[in-house]
């Protein structure tokens, strides 16, 4: 049975309780499908980690929408998926750091390239914040930091004084 990959939007049912299932989901780690003549069919776990984002999504009155991952999109559609306007992502395609096609005068991003651009975009930002981080427990103490000062103070004391004595005519 072969069903066309087109993007769909899925609105949580109005009757049906979910709970049960999404309790059943946390609670067993994985499912599995039966057939009409009794067989099972253990799902894969990518299969079960999108059972339950899809499950827990509509159990909170949230609707689902499933896109496949080849396919394109327009610029405000990877502007959206990004968190960023619509000129910051033709900036970034310009600059290179994007891949993306021409469809006769606009630029088309496959979706698979714009999720592994935010997964890198991502780990270079929390590579940002962790090089701003610093430990305390490597930070000079108070009297370090006074007793620094305070030579740096004699030094520029030191280099005005002769500074001074440079400029002082010869008696």
């Amino acid at each position: 049975m072969s069903t066309a990959l087109a993007t769909h939007t899925y609105l949580p049912p109005v009757d049906e309780e979910l709970g049960v299932v999404s309790d059943l989901l946390h609670q067993e780690r994985s499912a599995a499908l039966v057939a009409p003549d009794g067989s099972r069919f253990e799902l894969p776990d990518a299969v079960y980690d999108v059972l339950v984002q899809v499950v827990d999504s509509m159990n909170a009155g949230k609707a689902v929408h499933v896109t496949p991952v080849d396919q394109l999109l327009t610029t405000q559609q990877a502007a959206d998926l990004l968190g960023v306007t619509r000129p910051t992502v033709i900036a970034i395609l310009e600059r290179g750091e994007l891949a993306f096609e021409r469809v006769g005068t606009h630029r088309r991003i496959r979706m698979d390239d714009l999720l592994t651009f935010r997964a890198r975009r991502r780990d270079e930002q929390l590579a940002a914040i962790a090089a701003l981080h610093v430990d305390p427990d490597d930070e000079p103490s108070a009297q370090e930091i006074l007793e620094r000062a305070k030579r740096a103070r004699k030094a520029v004391a030191s280099a005005r004084k002769a500074r001074q004595r440079e400029q002082r005519p010869p008696a």
